[in-house]
């Protein structure tokens, strides 16, 4: 995602002096210590957009576009509670069928079934005609899907966003 992202976010961790592993000793970044907390204010719908996740976005790309400035890309993540971008993040089309054809020996095979009138799950032995079965592919894709929609930080309240932010990492 880009040194630049990485290190922008990382300057509000705190620092270990003297971690010691291998018989050597390294001044480190505590990543165990990480501000989840999101002001209720931002929770309002007049602070955020909501977006629908394209083919290509990433949050360097977004915050690049949105607010000027890939350093920014951590607030995409963090504002969308975001830990773990490469298993929380949508994959890309290419690396989502190389995925599945990893994950799967059939990838058309049946995963589930649902129940047509209610979309609860259902099992096999339910009747055909309120059932329909969901392949292994169209499951993968669906999941991926579910991860486009996000939130986007108003551009005018960025600023306040990254200062309440701040604040609260300088107390971890």
């Amino acid at each position: 995602m880009g040194k630049g992202f990485k290190m922008a976010y990382f300057k509000k961790f705190p620092i270990i002096l003297n971690y010691l592993m291998g018989g050597n000793s390294y001044t480190v970044v505590d990543v165990a210590k990480r501000s989840f907390y999101i002001n209720p204010l931002f929770k309002n719908p007049s602070y955020y957009i909501e977006y629908d996740l394209k083919e290509g976005d990433t949050p360097v790309i977004l915050a690049d576009k949105l607010y000027d400035d890939v350093e920014l890309a951590w607030v995409i993540l963090h504002f969308n509670e975001i830990v773990d971008y490469y298993n929380e993040w949508p994959m890309e089309q290419e690396s989502l069928v190389q995925y599945i054809v990893n994950t799967y020996d059939d990838p058309y095979a049946r995963h589930h079934s649902v129940s047509i009138q209610t979309g609860n799950f259902v099992q096999v032995e339910h009747p055909a005609y309120d059932r329909l079965d969901v392949s292994n592919y169209e499951y993968e894709t669906e999941m991926n899907d579910e991860k486009r929609s996000i939130r986007l930080i108003r551009t005018d309240y960025i600023g306040d966003y990254v200062n309440m932010h701040d604040e609260e990492a300088e107390r971890l």
